[in-house]
């Protein structure tokens, strides 16, 4: 599940790839948010409505684990790793695993009931934003894999795999949509933000490199503001708190940090990741020193 723009993962070979064990590491480690969902569950450890707690954590980790595996490319251009970009398929499987059993965990709460649930995904908008969602990740985890790349060639599997934009647009509505708090909006607010710094880089960054520094902090800032504004539209539109009083609180340092604040913090992070990485190599790639002749 990569842009278009990216390299497919049969291309990435060589010097610097992770090894089997490490990607065995990371696979286990991606696990393990499914297997503390399972113990809790044995343990009836999900609270008073363990259906509605083991849905809410299944697609959570879901929608994480998508924008993580967007996050790939701009951390490998960023931090100049090319080993980076064999993770992101993992990732990316990992994350139609949790969605799928997300949807699994739904099928559960009302009784395997098939026809019932295809219902419900007409009538609920949450639902259908959410089915939408996984059928477009469907095709691009079948075509994961090394045969189907070259099955379909370079340039018309990476038009397939632009899939997974609307996919995660989708997942972060679904997601906003179904989160059980009307004022409390920090995970979908800050979800949102980040995709739309994960989406922009991909408007910025030359092909095959990233941007310059400007560019970075001109991405931090508009994404705190996308953010603002979507959590503004939130408040205007599904609430009755007064939105102008939300997007005023963005500025007063005496509350908690809005969502806007953790996105541009984020944004500056990656600038900082540039920075340091600039300065790295200039350090390595510098001239030699001057030689002062002897006297």
């Amino acid at each position: 599940m990569v842009a278009a723009n990216e390299s497919s993962p049969a291309t990435v070979r060589g010097v610097g790839a992770p090894g089997g064990r490490v990607v065995a590491l990371l696979s286990l480690g991606l696990a393990l948010p499914a297997l503390a969902l399972g113990l809790d569950a044995l343990r009836h450890g999900l609270g008073p409505d363990p259906w509605a707690e083991a849905s809410r954590r299944s697609g959570s980790w879901a929608l994480v684990f998508l924008l993580a595996s967007l996050a790939v490319t701009p951390a490998r251009q960023t931090l100049r790793l090319p080993a980076l970009a064999p993770l992101r398929r993992v990732i990316g499987l990992t994350a139609f695993a949790y969605a799928v059993l997300h949807l699994g965990v739904h099928l559960g709460s009302i009784g395997g009931d098939v026809p019932r649930l295809l219902a419900e995904m007409v009538s609920q908008r949450n639902l259908l934003f959410g089915a939408v969602a996984i059928a477009l990740l469907i095709p691009l985890a079948a075509t994961s894999f090394d045969r189907a790349i070259r099955a379909l060639g370079g340039v018309a599997w990476r038009r397939l795999h632009r899939l997974v934009f609307p996919a995660a647009a989708l997942a972060i509505v679904h997601f906003a949509v179904s989160w059980p708090q009307k004022v409390d909006v920090t995970e979908p607010a800050v979800a949102a933000g980040l995709f739309a710094w994960l989406v922009g880089y991909r408007l910025v960054a030359p092909r095959g490199g990233a941007p310059g520094p400007a560019a970075y902090a001109g991405l931090a800032v508009a994404a705190g503001g996308v953010t603002a504004a979507l959590e503004f539209a939130w408040f205007a539109l599904r609430t009755q708190v007064d939105p102008w009083l939300v997007l005023a609180a963005n500025l007063d340092p005496e509350l908690a940090p809005r969502p806007a604040a953790w996105v541009l913090a984020a944004g500056l992070g990656a600038l900082a990741l540039r920075l340091v990485g600039r300065s790295a190599r200039s350090s390595r790639h510098g001239s030699p020193s001057r030689r002062v002749p002897a006297a």
